[in-house]
C-alpha cells in the first residue's frame, strides 16, 4: 500500500514537471537565445526619421542616434525601477567591454514617476561599476523601437535594419549574441 502510494505521488510529480515543461507558463522560465528571437524578428529598415533622436548623455556626451548611421548599434531601454532589466546589466557590461570599438551602445534609461533621472541613473551605474554610455531624452522614439515590455533591445545592422527585437531580460553574453555582434560587425 505504501509502495503504490509512492508510486503515484512520484507519477503525478513527472507529470507535473513535464506538463510545465511543456506549457506556456514553462516557456517564460527557460533561457532566451537571441537565434530564437532573431528568427521571429523581420529586418526592418530604420528611415530617416526613425533616427532621428537627440540623445541626452547621462554618462557620455550628448549625440543623436543619426550619428551612429551606419555601424552596428545596440540600444537598450531600461529603468532602474525594473528588476529584469536590473538582471541583465552584468551581461550588457561584459560585451560592451568585448564589444565597444565596434558596435556603438546605447542604453537609453527610461524614467520612474518622481524619480530624478540623471542623478540616480548616474548614482546606480557608478554604485555597479557600469560604463556603457547611457542616454535618457524627452523625445518619442519610432514606433519601429517601441514595446510593451521592459528591458525591451534592439539591434540595427550597419545597412540600418533592425536585426534583433528582445523583449524582457536575456543574457547578452552568451555565445549566440556574441556570434550575432561577431557576424554584423563583419558584413
Amino acid at each position: 500500500m505504501k509502495q503504490n502510494k509512492l508510486f503515484f505521488i512520484s507519477l503525478a510529480l513527472i507529470f507535473t514537471v513535464l506538463v510545465f515543461y511543456i506549457s506556456p507558463l514553462g516557456n517564460a522560465f527557460k533561457s532566451k537565445s537571441i537565434n530564437d528571437e532573431q528568427q521571429n524578428a523581420t529586418k526592418m529598415l530604420l528611415t530617416e526619421q526613425d533616427f532621428n533622436l537627440e540623445l541626452k548623455g547621462i554618462n557620455t556626451t550628448n549625440i543623436n542616434l543619426k550619428s551612429l548611421k551606419g555601424k552596428v548599434i545596440f540600444i537598450n531601454f531600461w529603468g532602474i525601477w525594473c528588476p529584469p532589466c536590473k538582471q541583465e546589466m552584468p551581461t550588457i557590461q561584459a560585451i560592451h567591454n568585448k564589444f565597444k570599438n565596434e558596435v556603438s551602445f546605447v542604453m537609453l534609461a527610461i524614467p520612474a514617476r518622481g524619480e530624478e533621472l540623471k542623478t540616480d541613473v548616474s548614482n546606480f551605474l557608478t554604485e555597479n561599476n557600469y560604463n556603457f554610455p547611457t542616454y535618457e531624452t524627452s523625445a518619442v522614439p519610432s514606433i519601429k523601437f517601441q514595446s510593451n515590455a521592459v528591458p525591451l533591445t534592439v539591434i540595427i545592422n550597419k545597412k540600418g535594419e533592425i536585426v534583433a527585437k528582445v523583449e524582457g531580460s536575456k543574457d547578452w553574453n552568451d555565445e549566440a549574441s556574441n556570434e550575432l555582434l561577431k557576424k554584423l560587425i563583419k558584413e
